[in-house]
């Protein structure tokens, strides 16, 4: 097995927010990452956190020891349901600990969400590089490129400022099409990709902007019609009237709301006739309060599986979509 505790532990700096990506074969050369990087950790007294699969935590538990210890150990497949949530999370969590510094073991994301969802985890990958960028955290996202496809690998390069494979760290600065955080170009992949058309079937109806009521009487009988429970709908009801608020307020008229089923989502498009120009993670941030104005949009992001915003010349349209 080759050395990497030097490779593995030498690039730290204990100063600035390092985001890693472990694209790894096999066992050992997760091993020869992780052990090295975790035990360092523990040596410099950082709060050490490994977060996997269930098998992937035994594994390191086993090759740690007596180390194990002193690691704090989560289930991957539970922290990792929801993007803005699971942010959210983070966040709270390095308010926690401070002054200290995190230093993490995490990933295998992939694995547990179907692929349609996929998109949205690498944009919260490259949202951390910014978002993280005054925290002090270094972390290691893991991949196993034994088991996802090529385009998952490439985008883990993408999303983050260096990579440990086969046996070697590299900088991804000049990877094709590597999302700088700072000075690149905002790819497609990351909130720009044309929105799906709502389909000659979708329902769909013009809102009067002085009844709401209205509103939700019309999302609440498309999500009853296709057997979304009394739960997700009342998330849903709340996130659509939020978004249709905010366009009778600050958009154009006319508003109109569209919604139809795929697969197990139902999707909810709220069109205005303004030309808003959001950025593309305008509410990803937790808010630091109610009246802080990305509040709303952070709101029905917390509430609706994944939401999309776009601008064209012809209006501003939010996506919402959310399962049954």
């Amino acid at each position: 097995m080759t050395d990497m505790s030097e490779i593995a532990t030498s690039w730290v700096n204990p100063n600035i927010y390092q985001h890693n990506a472990l694209l790894y074969k096999d066992e050992e050369e997760f091993l020869s990452v992780a052990v090295p990087f975790v035990r360092a950790g523990l040596e410099a007294g950082d709060v050490v956190s490994v977060c996997l699969t269930e098998a992937s935590l035994q594994t390191m538990r086993d090759a740690l020891g007596p180390d194990a210890s002193s690691v704090q150990f989560a289930d991957s497949t539970d922290a990792f349901k929801h993007p803005i949530r699971t942010f959210a999370t983070y966040k709270g969590y390095l308010r926690a600990i401070a002054p200290r510094r995190l230093r993490v073991v995490a990933g295998e994301i992939l694995e547990s969400h179907p692929r349609r969802n996929w998109s949205e985890w690498f944009r919260f990958e490259w949202f951390c590089n910014t978002a993280l960028k005054d925290d002090k955290v270094t972390s290691i996202c893991c991949y196993n490129r034994s088991m996802l496809p090529p385009e998952a690998i490439e985008y883990g390069r993408r999303t983050h400022p260096a990579s440990f494979i086969d046996y070697d760290r590299e900088e991804n600065h000049d990877f094709p099409d590597f999302a700088d955080p700072v000075s690149g170009p905002v790819t497609p992949t990351f909130g720009r990709e044309p929105l799906p058309s709502a389909p000659p079937t979708a329902a769909s109806f013009h809102v009067d902007p002085t009844d709401l009521h209205a509103v939700r009487s019309f999302v609440a009988e498309q999500a009853r019609r296709y057997g979304m429970t009394q739960g997700p709908l009342q998330d849903l009801l709340v996130a659509v009237t939020e978004v249709v608020t905010n366009a009778i307020r600050h958009g154009t008229t006319p508003v109109t709301l569209r919604s139809w089923p795929v697969d197990s989502d139902l999707f909810c498009e709220i069109v205005d006739s303004g030309n808003w120009q959001p950025n593309e993670f305008l509410g990803w941030m937790p808010p630091e309060s109610a009246s802080d104005k990305e509040f709303g949009l952070w709101g029905v992001r917390m509430l609706c599986d994944i939401v999309e915003v776009r601008s064209k010349g012809k209006g501003t349209s939010v996506l919402l979509r959310h399962q049954f």
